[in-house]
């Protein structure tokens, strides 16, 4: 069937010569002189074989009467080689014995391979026939696989911008019947899941012959290819066998890579749906406990019990704050993002209110707040929030006993706030530093036990609800936080 190329001939045919000689005598030894390895088709002059060239499929190769009435063999084998049908044709002039050197040259000039001399050995015309025959057949398959190269590499450069498995299955489908069959059907049979079905049918006839494939997915699938051909283009070749099988190599990587991002995708969403269902559900409980709390303080608890009542409020107080992080999280992730309202808000002050209480909570924590005030349309709780998470994680990482510095600046259109600290150790690795803002990521030095690693991430979202966004910096002098919101 060959699509890619039509250089192939059908399988288990002769060879199909045209013998253009206006001597029936003549041509009819030509003929004989080539034996039963061909077919041939006789053409007394040139005007016939240029309409037959133009109208049909071209032969396999043309042997050429040089001395034709009307149209000499020059001129129609130029005018082939101005014919898309004719351009690449193998052409063997036939000349006579008497011409001279500036004959043979104009022969090869318009266009012929090659040239025999009339009279002519048997044994010489069957070696020409053969080895340009040859030549042709190398240069036309040479021509096949360059172009099989070229298709593949396409239905890579396709698939490379798909990532649903339904995605990929519709291209591949159209890929195979854009260039090698005339109706194909892919079907995914994942182990867990539903089935995945494409089809597409080309404009040939009913498909009269079938090729079928199964390709083993791992353990996670199996994709089911049925490929058919119609009665004009026949039956699958070698060649088309290759493109297919080079093909759908292709198409299982990527059908196999587009099943487990979905489900990456589908088991991301169903923790991210747990989380918030969880931090819902833990907000009751907890409101509860600090009600208690909050009683018993008011009736003055024994002395003796005052330390147990303290770790018991720290440790409510910790979990609201894991609660309402897997809440803002859930938010970020399935929701329309963190809900800020917005407001004229001094930065400077919300700056010095979260210094204040962070050295009330960390007496021995050094915070140095510099800057003039700057205003802003911002959300002054969810503000406070970023400031405090940022504060805390220098603290946690940065070195005991230096000072975090909270530098606040502006131009016209935006407010700047840097919070760095001098490191403890060796500065954050730059594969951390891509990964920073990740939800669940915890630095490999951290020295708290209890978070879970969503403050940046949460403060990432804080910023980008507010249009502003965040930068973060680490070398030997420390690490920077750099956030930038619009006034």
């Amino acid at each position: 069937m060959a699509r890619i190329s039509d250089y192939e001939r059908a399988s288990g045919s002769l060879p199909l010569i045209w013998v253009v000689d206006d001597s029936n005598t003549q041509a009819a030894f030509t003929q004989r002189s080539l034996g039963d390895q061909y077919r041939f088709e006789r053409f007394a002059d040139g005007p016939s074989v240029i309409e037959r060239l133009v109208s049909s499929s071209p032969p396999d190769l043309i042997l050429l009467d040089w001395v034709m009435p009307g149209l000499g063999g020059d001129e129609v084998c130029r005018y082939m080689r101005g014919t898309p049908q004719g351009k690449d044709l193998p052409i063997i002039m036939l000349t006579a014995a008497r011409i001279g050197t500036e004959h043979i040259v104009l022969a090869l000039e318009s266009g012929a391979n090659d040239y025999v001399s009339k009279p002519f050995e048997a044994e010489e015309l069957r070696a020409r026939v053969n080895a340009l025959l040859r030549a042709d057949a190398h240069k036309r398959g040479a021509i096949a696989e360059r172009e099989r190269l070229v298709a593949v590499n396409q239905l890579g450069s396709l698939l490379h911008t798909h990532r649903e498995t339904q995605q990929v299955l519709d291209v591949v489908a159209n890929w195979l019947v854009d260039t090698v069959c005339d109706g194909a059907e892919l079907r995914v049979t994942p182990k867990e899941g539903a089935e995945r079905v494409a089809t597409r049918h080309g404009a040939g006839g009913p498909g009269e012959h079938s090729s079928s494939h199964e390709l083993e997915l791992s353990d996670i699938a199996t994709l089911h290819v049925t490929l058919v051909s119609d009665a004009a283009s026949g039956p699958f070749d070698a060649a088309d066998q290759l493109t297919i099988d080079t093909g759908l190599e292709s198409a299982a990587l990527a059908v196999e890579a587009a099943l487990r991002s979905e489900a990456e995708r589908a088991t991301t969403r169903f923790l991210e749906e747990m989380l918030g269902i969880v931090g819902h559900d833990l907000r009751t409980p907890l409101g509860a406990i600090h009600l208690g709390l909050e009683m018993l303080e008011m009736q003055g608890p024994p002395a003796q019990s005052s330390g147990v009542l303290a770790r018991v409020q720290r440790s409510a107080q910790r979990m609201s704050t894991i609660v309402e992080q897997l809440l803002d999280v859930t938010r970020a992730r399935i929701g329309a993002g963190i809900p800020v309202t917005l407001a004229k808000i001094p930065l400077r002050a919300a700056v010095e209110r979260v210094a204040d209480e962070l050295r009330l909570s960390k007496p021995a924590a050094i915070l140095e707040v510099s800057g003039d005030e700057v205003d802003g349309n911002w959300d002054g709780d969810r503000l406070e929030q970023v400031i405090t998470n940022l504060a805390s994680n220098a603290l946690h990482y940065g070195k005991t006993g230096a000072p975090i510095r909270l530098e606040v600046s502006s131009s016209e259109a935006s407010a700047f706030l840097l919070v760095s600290n001098e490191l403890a150790g060796a500065p954050i690795p730059a594969d951390e530093l891509e990964h920073l803002f990740d939800p669940f990521r915890r630095g490999r030095n951290s020295r708290n036990p209890d978070g879970l690693g969503l403050g940046l991430y949460i403060v990432c979202q804080i910023v980008r609800a507010h249009h502003g966004s965040i930068k973060v910096e680490s070398d030997q002098a420390g690490t920077r936080f750099r956030m930038t919101l619009p006034r």
